[in-house]
């Protein structure tokens, strides 16, 4: 399940393959159904859905395909009062289509009118219109059915009875137009959100870019080992605010630059975690975690951890390892503005046929050596700043 919030937030909505939506700490989950003029189509079952998240913000866009194009089910964070979460519905397609909002985990009496609807569990959903019909039901297949049918049943301050586990809010969505809710997480005193004026996606996107240009920065030749590094941090910044955050993700938040979150998940670590976090703070002067086994971590700041430990380490006796892993001739590599207890540290490579040239700069808070082994085993340097040409380039060791 991927993540989708805002950052600082104490909880997060999470949303899986199929744009099924959920909440931390609840029993909520919204799921969608488009009715087009052949039948209806439920999003977990069908086979012609696809994903793609936008970029490296925790933003995730989900196409189902009906005749003649698709609909496309949005989900990203704005923030702001109540820590809203958008879903937008957009009918891509030439004819219109029917949505069904599909709500598991109510509670008997939840009202199921109006434009917010208090889901319980501090939950709320405000939609820009009221629902044009409001089916409940015992269970999905019965819910389904009596959506097939066609049978409806019209929001009089209606309430959800005993004995019914599901409910389908049901919208008319025309052609090429789009129908927007908002999960708020934290409704308690929030407005209702403009839902006509709230971001969109793409918006939302951007602002994550913006965000992201803080702290460390590592530019690699592998579009795709850069975006999934760039994701990895959007998610460490998205977890590092939940209750359950601990040590990994502080050492992760401060190997990364990011230090005002740090500061504030060290707040709130208690001191078994904080004992475990400085362990795991030298973990890199023993043996850089460059190659996992089993593949990438699913987990962000496990993958952080060996995103960076590829490009930068530090040994025991404070030398600065620049390029642990080494790029293949030919990679350049950027890396600016990495945390280390000798001081900022940047450096480039670039590629004059087999010999690199390594440009490195440090902001020293202490005296410091450099070397980088995978590039030129007898190079090393105690200069905050300079250039040089390596020799032929040598299969990397790991670089320890």
């Amino acid at each position: 399940m991927n993540p989708v919030g805002s950052v600082g937030t104490p909880r997060l909505a999470r949303v899986d393959g199929r744009g099924g939506l959920s909440v931390d700490g609840s029993g909520i989950r919204l799921d969608w159904w488009v009715g087009a003029d052949d039948r209806w189509r439920i999003a977990t079952d069908e086979a012609a859905v696809r994903q793609r998240r936008l970029g490296a913000a925790p933003a995730y866009e989900t196409a189902l395909r009906v005749p003649s194009g698709d609909v496309f089910h949005r989900v990203y964070a704005i923030g702001g009062a109540g820590d809203p979460v958008l879903l937008e519905i957009e009918n891509d397609s030439p004819a219109p289509v029917a949505l069904a909002l599909v709500l598991h985990g109510l509670r008997p009496g939840t009202r199921l009118d109006g434009t917010r609807l208090e889901l319980g569990h501090d939950l709320a959903l405000d939609a820009t219109k009221t629902a044009g019909h409001v089916i409940t039901a015992p269970d999905r297949a019965t819910l389904l059915a009596t959506v097939e049918r066609g049978e409806r049943v019209h929001p009089t301050t209606t309430s959800l009875p005993e004995g019914s586990a599901v409910v389908g809010l049901l919208h008319p969505i025309a052609h090429r137009t789009r129908a927007r809710f908002a999960l708020v997480l934290d409704p308690a005193g929030a407005p209702t959100v403009d839902l006509v004026a709230a971001p969109s996606a793409t918006d939302a996107a951007r602002g994550w870019d913006a965000m992201l240009r803080r702290g460390m920065q590592v530019v690699f030749a592998d579009g795709g080992r850069q975006t999934s590094t760039d994701q990895a941090r959007a998610d460490l910044l998205l977890e590092s605010g939940l209750p359950g955050a601990g040590a990994e993700a502080f050492v992760a938040l401060e190997d990364w630059g990011f230090d005002a979150e740090a500061v504030e998940l060290w707040r709130r670590l208690g001191w078994r975690a904080r004992r475990r976090a400085g362990r795991d703070r030298s973990r890199s002067s023993v043996a850089p975690l460059i190659d996992p086994p089993g593949g990438e971590p699913a987990d962000a700041a496990a993958r952080l951890r060996v995103a960076r430990d590829a490009v930068i380490a530090e040994r025991s006796d404070g030398t600065i390892v620049l390029a642990p892993a080494a790029p293949a001739p030919g990679e350049p590599l950027e890396v600016h503005d990495a945390p280390t207890r000798a001081g900022s540290v940047s450096y480039a490579i670039r590629w004059h046929g087999e010999r690199a040239a390594l440009l490195w700069d440090v902001q020293p808070l202490a005296a410091v050596r450099l070397v980088a082994p995978g590039l030129d085993a007898g190079w090393t340097t105690d200069e905050p700043s300079g250039e040089v040409l390596l020799g032929p380039a040598l299969v990397s060791e790991g670089g320890a």
